[in-house]
């Protein structure tokens, strides 16, 4: 192609967009009209959905925060009570040596406690100790021996860790009532005690060991506490079981013993190769 057939080309094109302009100018208002129409509605859509999404996240932090009321109330309904301190006592062993013993009870039925508690002595807070509470129970907490040059004049009893355990094995709880115990007799000379009391086993379970808390009332008053243990405690099987003293506290008006094994512990069962013991009504046939 020649110079002159390019510069007619030139021109013809040049003469097409003069003589449509009007034209051109018409589609990009229309094309910037449809680009305006199309932001607008994208905008809109965006808008929708986030008042949707609002609504929708609003209405979800309702609900939640209605479950963790819900929850809240719950667990408030249902946690445990508190473990009451019925008493708080010491018992003087002479030679600035004395026995401190509290007094608890458990009022929730179903859950049981492990615990730690520490004696405070006129503001002292003495080592910590550990134990457990069993369901529905009252028991005694023990510190054996303390020694001070002054005589204690303000007591009290700390509750420290406690590992609630809700309990679901409520025919466990009659085992501590299967195991019977005697009337118990009381032996006092020179400077010595004794107390004895028989223990029956009548349950259908074998414990390897059973601690006995023995306590000695003068009154309204402990004047004596005693811890024992009895080791391979058979079912249907009958114990003596002595709790001894070196001082004379003389004739107790009430004497307290109670059973200290936790029933929901498996390690505290065994079995045994002794003869098969049948128990009903609390007779008992050996077989």
């Amino acid at each position: 192609m020649n110079n002159e057939s390019q510069t007619q080309w030139y021109y013809k094109i040049v003469y097409f967009f003069i003589a449509n302009q009007v034209l051109f100018k018409r589609l990009a208002v229309v094309l910037l009209i449809l680009i305006n129409i199309a932001l607008f509605w994208f905008a809109g859509v965006r808008l929708v959905n986030y008042s949707a999404d609002t609504k929708n996240y609003q209405q979800i932090l309702t609900e939640l925060t209605a479950l963790d009321t819900s929850l809240e109330k719950y667990r408030d309904t249902h946690k445990p009570f508190d473990l009451e301190i019925i008493s708080v006592d010491k018992i003087s062993l002479g030679d600035n040596k004395y026995d401190l013993v509290a007094k608890l009870s458990n009022p929730n039925l179903n859950w049981l406690a492990d615990l730690q508690y520490a004696f405070i002595v006129d503001g002292l807070m003495l080592d910590w100790q550990s134990t457990f509470i069993l369901p529905g129970e009252s028991k005694y907490f023990f510190k054996f021996n303390y020694y001070s040059l002054n005589y204690p004049v303000s007591m009290e009893l700390k509750l420290g860790a406690n590992n609630w355990q809700r309990i679901k094995a409520k025919d466990l709880s009659r085992v501590l009532q299967e195991i019977v115990i005697g009337e118990p007799e009381s032996l006092a000379q020179n400077n010595y005690t004794e107390i004895k009391f028989s223990a029956e086993n009548l349950s259908h379970f074998n414990f390897w060991q059973v601690g006995w808390q023995v306590v000695a009332y003068n009154g309204a008053y402990p004047v004596a506490i005693n811890y024992v243990t009895i080791d391979k405690f058979l079912s249907g099987q009958k114990r003596t079981v002595s709790a001894a003293w070196n001082y004379n506290f003389g004739v107790p008006s009430k004497i307290e013993i109670i059973p200290d094994i936790n029933i929901y512990n498996d390690k505290n069962y065994f079995k045994s190769d002794a003869p098969a013991v049948n128990l009903i009504r609390g007779a008992r046939d050996e077989k």
